[in-house]
């Protein structure tokens, strides 16, 4: 799968309006992972002094990564394919 990075400006968002869209986000892309698209959120990362917020996917496609949002009514500034690179001393659990 292709990881995709979700930018969006979080001015004015509280804690708490940021949680449910955390969750709204979530459960959208549980819904619309079916067949043979295949999309799963993976995490999000505040940047609180720019209001910044960017959300990280592995999905089969950027339009199912557009909808995921869409359906969870999680405005965007972009959605961009990026490179993943993990920690290399990194083991992942058997």
């Amino acid at each position: 799968m292709i990881v995709y990075v979700v930018e969006r400006d979080v001015r004015g968002l509280s804690a708490e309006q940021l949680a449910t869209l955390h969750r709204a986000v979530a459960e959208s892309a549980r819904r619309l992972s079916v067949g043979g698209e295949s999309v799963r959120y993976l995490r999000s990362l505040f940047a609180s002094e720019h209001a910044r917020c960017l959300c990280v996917f592995e999905a089969t496609s950027k339009d199912l990564v557009r909808r995921v949002n869409e359906v969870a009514q999680a405005p965007f500034k972009q959605i961009e394919e990026a490179i993943s690179f993990e920690d290399p001393g990194h083991r992942p659990e058997a």
